[in-house]
């Protein structure tokens, strides 16, 4: 006696389960052709039939006609069963309804049409960017360089040959509208919907390419950070060259890890020509290494070091004092201001660029002030540049500044280390003033005096031919601080400023006078 249908049923799907109705076979193929439908620019209209095992394998209208349905009954299962009209639905903005299934063209569902055509819109360009097997990983967004990019070939590159990190250029949004006419016969008038569209996908796709690479690496725990200077590029070993090597790689570091962390100071290659300062500065930027002469009038010049990790300032020396000040500032900011090629407007991003200054001067600071941005390193001071020992310890130089930035190590010397170690580095390079030897000389014997008097008497500057803007008073100034006198000032009367020589410091000033601090006459 044959089993009843319900039980009959059962045994089979026992026997070999039913797949999951969005596994079904004719599910995926009506979603398949409802795509290519959509593409062609019809209209689909979907009823929604009883999930398997309710009806027996393979139900339809047939069936349920000969299941006894009639036509009005037939009519009436199919518009309580049919979902909305999918292009209707999708030209007036709301959710698309979804399928059963998950076919490879179900994302066609939620383009955009209007009679039946697809709408020249950027919403339209952006899903078919999006889920369009061809563009798969194709566009990204580098966090680096603040610019878009091809990971993979576009649909007209060639394989052979293609760059990763390659940068979406001008062209390819044209090519881009060249494609969506030919193959999806959807047309773009507007260049400005292109480059849009690409620019609202990359911003989804983002990624870092210099924090991936640091993020990679593994220290094998020898210490090379303290001696890098010394053993590839030269320098004399003292405790100054180690602790400011060490220092300027956790700051690289920080840079990325901390983009806009306070990074003041810029060391300073001193060396002949064509030693390799340059070349040792490219194996340590890596392919984010950049050496663009820049413009600190223009605002470009913030757009130029995006995507530079290591940026060289080269020729230091040419520099006069306007051009050091503007110098100085630019270096220590910590933030850029500039219009990426993806945005409508400027605005500020944190700083990701470290730089270095390089030399065949021995003497260049012409600005006496605010020379502590600078840390000055002779090269092949013992030994010669080693390009070769660099290249191959770089990966594990920037290992172990990983492992120390991660423990949290500073990267910026204390006042103690300031004053004691780089202070004097720095003085032995500021450019000698003329009037400094002229008034040591003159000074010989004599425990005070005053700016005037240096002036008049050492100077032989008349007095009334001494500036009002007090630059030459400045001038004493700086030279009087040089060779060692303390500035003092006077209480009573006209308050003038007198100068006492460092070891009489303790002598008894004359009466109504103190100490002052102003380098101005």
């Amino acid at each position: 006696m044959p089993l009843p249908r319900n039980e009959a049923l059962a045994a089979a799907q026992a026997a070999k389960p039913l797949l999951p109705e969005a596994e079904q076979p004719g599910i995926k193929a009506m979603e398949q052709a409802a795509g290519e439908i959509l593409r062609l620019g019809g209209k689909v209209r979907i009823v929604k039939i009883p999930p398997p095992g309710e009806k027996p394998d393979g139900w339809d209208i047939a069936d349920a006609i000969a299941g006894g349905m009639d036509a009005e009954a037939l009519r009436a299962f199919i518009e309580t069963k049919r979902l909305p009209d999918i292009a209707m639905q999708a030209m007036e903005g709301n959710h698309t309804p979804e399928l059963a299934g998950a076919g490879p063209e179900k994302w066609r569902l939620q383009l955009l049409r209007k009679d039946g055509r697809l709408i020249d819109c950027r919403e339209n360009i952006y899903i078919m960017l999006r889920n369009h097997p061809l563009w798969a990983g194709v566009i990204w967004l580098d966090d680096f360089a603040r610019r878009i990019v091809k990971q993979k070939p576009a649909p007209w590159d060639r394989a052979a040959g293609f760059v990763p990190g390659s940068e979406w250029a001008h062209e390819d949004d044209l090519r881009l509208g060249m494609w969506l006419a030919q193959r999806e016969a959807l047309l773009i008038r507007s260049q400005e919907n292109l480059s849009t569209a690409v620019a609202w996908v990359a911003t989804e796709s983002r990624f870092h390419p210099v924090r991936n690479y640091l993020d990679a690496l593994v220290w094998d725990g020898q210490a090379r950070c303290a001696d890098w200077l010394t053993d590839y590029l030269g320098v004399e070993k003292t405790e100054y060259a180690m602790l400011a090597g060490r220092l300027f790689l956790i700051g690289m570091v920080a840079r990325i890890y901390q983009p806009g962390c306070q990074m003041r100071f810029m060391p300073i290659l001193e060396g002949e020509q064509f030693k390799g300062k340059s070349s040792a500065l490219r194996i340590l930027g890596g392919e984010w290494f950049g050496d663009t002469t820049l413009d600190l009038n223009n605002k470009d010049a913030y757009q130029l070091i995006q995507g530079c990790w290591l940026h060289e300032i080269a020729e230091l020396d040419a520099l006069n004092r306007s051009e050091s000040t503007r110098t100085k500032a630019f270096v220590s900011s910590q933030v850029d201001r500039f219009r990426a090629p993806y945005e409508r407007s400027p605005r500020d991003w944190a700083r990701q660029t470290v730089f270095v200054g390089t030399t065949n001067q021995d003497e260049y600071f012409k600005d006496p002030t605010g020379n502590t941005r600078y840390w000055p390193l002779r090269v092949e001071a013992v030994s010669n540049i080693n390009l070769d020992g660099l290249a191959e310890n770089r990966d594990q130089i920037f290992a172990e500044a990983v492992v120390r930035y991660k423990n949290r190590e500073r990267w910026h010397p204390t006042r103690e280390e300031q004053q004691r170690l780089f202070e004097p580095e720095q003085a032995d390079r500021e450019i000698a003033d003329p009037w400094q030897s002229l008034i040591f000389e003159w000074l010989v014997g004599k425990t005070e005096t005053t700016a005037t008097d240096i002036l008049v008497e050492c100077l032989k500057i008349e007095a009334g031919k001494i500036d009002s803007m007090r630059q030459m008073s400045t001038r004493v100034g700086i030279s009087m601080k040089r060779l060692g006198w303390v500035k003092k000032r006077r209480t009573d009367g006209n308050r003038d400023y007198y100068y006492i020589k460092q070891g009489s410091v303790d002598q008894a000033p004359p009466a109504g006078w103190q100490g002052g601090s102003d380098v101005s006459h």
